[in-house]
């Protein structure tokens, strides 16, 4: 697509709905593949108390879920390992689903079939970046974060515990900050590929451009709290209803929400992405 194109028709994830909903979908079978497994052994072992299956998780004190981590150990190990490998198959189909969506997202008037063609053509490149971006977040997240809160909470222990506990939380904080910086950089060398077909270290360039990082990072973090709080939300629900249906459309409404956030700031990327590249006379 052409710059003129791009500048007539702007990155919308709302002008691709038919994106937005084959995404939701993708995500909810392999959630749903996912946790069929465990819920089904829950199913069969606490299923008929009155609070149902979630009783294992919410019962005071925890004892319940210990002791059934206890009988069910061999299931368990079962269960966990073979939960490995569905995540990281998630992970995989992620990378692609994401680049499909991140080009749906750009060219409104590409069709469906194209922009799943079009992740695919990036999806190594993608996938790298992921993987950089994810180690460069956990070496921060360790660095910055996990340590120095472990050296301070050591050095805590006769003072008051909400100011102790505001000490700690100071690194942790400041990890996050980085963190949502690595991620918003992240999106837009994503945008950079989908959108100009560049390497991934041309994409990476723009980590030179501290305005745009800082730029995209101010735009996405509304969005990441309300996902974030959106899952809390989903967990109340979980905790305090009674029926199966409400829970269950409840966390299918906050699912598609999420998804449409997260839609918002690819476009958002998109966007800041073909103006820098404008900027530097990049089609």
């Amino acid at each position: 697509m052409t710059g003129a194109a791009h500048a007539a028709a702007p990155a919308s994830a709302r002008r691709r709905p038919d994106a937005l909903v084959l995404v939701f979908v993708v995500e909810v079978l392999i959630a749903w593949v996912l946790a069929a497994p465990w819920s089904e052994t829950l199913a069969r072992t606490v299923g008929a108390h009155p609070d149902g299956d979630r009783v294992a998780f919410w019962h005071p004190g925890g004892l319940l879920l210990v002791d059934l981590a206890e009988r069910l150990r061999g299931v368990l190990s079962a269960l966990v390992a073979a939960t490995s490998i569905g995540l990281a198959v998630f992970a995989l189909a992620s990378v692609f689903v994401l680049g499909a969506w991140t080009a749906a997202i750009d060219d409104p008037g590409r069709p469906l079939r194209a922009a799943i063609a079009r992740g695919a053509e990036v999806f190594w490149r993608l996938l790298v970046l992921g993987v950089v971006s994810g180690f460069a977040a956990c070496v921060v997240a360790a660095l910055l974060g996990i340590i120095p809160a472990w050296g301070i909470s050591v050095r805590l222990a006769d003072w008051d515990p909400r100011a102790a506990l505001f000490l700690i939380s100071l690194p942790l904080l400041v990890s996050a900050v980085f963190i949502a910086a690595i991620l918003a950089a992240a999106d837009l060398a994503r945008a950079r590929v989908v959108r100009h077909d560049m390497s991934l270290l041309a994409a990476l360039a723009i980590l030179r451009d501290r305005r745009a990082v800082w730029s995209q990072l101010v735009a996405s973090a509304p969005r990441w709290l309300a996902s974030i709080g959106l899952l809390g939300w989903g967990a109340a629900i979980s905790s305090h209803s009674l029926s199966v249906t409400t829970i269950f459309l409840s966390h299918q409404a906050i699912a598609f929400a999420r998804v449409a956030l997260r839609g918002s700031v690819l476009a958002r990327a998109l966007r800041l992405a073909g103006a820098r590249a404008a900027a530097s006379g990049i089609e």
